[in-house]
């Protein structure tokens, strides 16, 4: 196995935040980065696999000034705890739960990346009295796969893979997720660069093994039709991930977002051009005049 650090955290090495950064301690004591910043009606923010909530600086900036932003590091990623879920979706789905109770919030709506979409989707399944509206963007969840495809993609990630990963291949993985690299994902190279000295740095590529297998583990396709609230889904038109290419090389992303869109009742669908992946950072601004518009039509509903 690589070999780890053995002095400092990731909480200590990884750069500062935008945003004060505030912690939800459970009874077992595991502790859940979150920032909350903005007034007005909650957005709770949920990354995707391998990432943090650093992914969502440019949204957060914007939509602060009509909303209570809220945005939270998932088990293992960024500055939260690996805790106990072992990646399963519907465990941290009741994480997030939990922190809704500890905020008192009744109602919130919620917008979820990728992984970060599926986990919102298991969230609005358990308590959809609860969600108000839901966001998904470029979401896991769309693309259905056989038991042989998910024993196939489990394969492709260990641990030790994940601790022995090159700068290298680390920047050509980034830019898989984009149509154009930005500059700005220099500082999420760099946080992933300096975390392999952490004492806890296995734990982060446990995360990553973990929330990947729990991806494939727990489908969420047949259960969109139980979505009843009103949901917006956004997809670049140029997302490299979303279809698999080897798996599907017959399907497009705008047909996968149109499959799982057609099983949500009260669902809409926005594909952005010029954008891969990580629609929302990539072009802040046309993602944000698809959400605005939602958000602002729901209010009233």
């Amino acid at each position: 196995m690589a070999e780890i650090g053995t002095s400092n955290s990731r909480r200590d090495l990884i750069a500062p935040y935008a945003y004060k950064v505030n912690y939800f301690e459970e009874e077992d004591g595991y502790k859940m980065a979150y920032i909350d910043i903005g007034q007005g009606p909650p957005v709770l923010f949920i990354h995707g696999l391998a990432s943090y909530l650093r992914s969502w600086e440019p949204n957060l900036h914007y939509l602060s000034n009509q909303y209570r932003c809220l945005a939270v590091d998932l088990p293992g990623f960024g500055r939260s705890d690996l805790g106990l879920s072992q990646g399963k979706l519907s465990e941290i789905a009741k994480k997030l739960v939990d922190f809704l109770d500890y905020l008192e919030l009744d109602q919130v709506s919620l917008l979820g990346h990728s992984m970060g979409g599926q986990t919102a989707i298991w969230a609005s399944l358990l308590e959809p009295e609860r969600i108000k509206n839901l966001i998904l963007v470029a979401p896991a969840g769309f693309e259905t796969f056989t038991e042989q495809n998910r024993l196939w993609l489990k394969s492709f990630y260990s641990v030790d893979r994940v601790m022995s990963t090159s700068e290298d291949q680390m920047r050509k993985n980034y830019g898989y997720n984009f149509f154009r690299l930005p500059e700005r994902v220099e500082a999420w190279l760099h946080d992933r660069m300096v975390i392999r000295e952490a004492a806890d740095f296995e734990q982060y590529a446990q995360a990553v093994v973990q929330s990947w297998a729990g991806m494939l583990n727990e489908p969420v396709f047949d259960r969109l039709a139980e979505l009843t609230m009103p949901t917006l889904v956004v997809y670049g038109e140029e997302d490299f991930l979303i279809p698999n290419r080897n798996l599907h090389p017959e399907l497009d992303t705008r047909t996968v977002a149109e499959r799982g869109i057609a099983q949500i009742p009260n669902g809409q669908l926005v594909m952005v051009p010029q954008a891969g992946h990580f629609v929302h950072f990539e072009q802040p601004d046309r993602f944000h005049q698809a959400v605005i518009p939602f958000l602002a039509s729901t209010a009233a509903s």
